[in-house]
């Protein structure tokens, strides 16, 4: 996967949806082999934290349909989820979070061609 091209709002929402079922997956057998099996445990975490990569890729790229650089995405999960580690009980951190991803979700990607390729429901 590169950051090259577009992904319109239906693939980026199921790839989206994928990564983050595979992430709860991973993150659950963490948490039950932690005490027991650290080898394994540091081998899911590499898992989660490329699945986390795949995750940001994803959303550059439906920025990209949206003609925005991929690297607010990538600052955005960057501030959020360090709000979340240093003020874990913080709702306000939370409804950002769901208002963007609603936000991309549901805004249409520009018409056309934009400087970041072809728009994919043309091809």
């Amino acid at each position: 996967m590169t950051w090259q091209g577009r992904r319109n709002r239906k693939p980026y929402f199921f790839i989206g949806l994928a990564l983050n079922m595979i992430s709860k997956i991973i993150m659950v057998a963490i948490m039950s082999v932690i005490s027991r099996f650290l080898l394994l445990a540091l081998v899911l975490i590499v898992l989660e934290i490329f699945i986390t990569y795949l995750g940001i890729i994803n959303l550059g790229k439906r920025l990209h349909d949206m003609d925005l650089n991929a690297w607010y995405g990538a600052i955005f999960n960057i501030v959020v989820l360090g709000w979340s580690i240093f003020s874990p009980e913080s709702t306000i951190a939370m409804l950002i979070n769901i208002v963007v991803g609603l936000g991309v979700l549901l805004i249409p990607g520009t018409n056309g061609e934009n400087r970041y390729g072809k728009n994919p429901l043309e091809e």
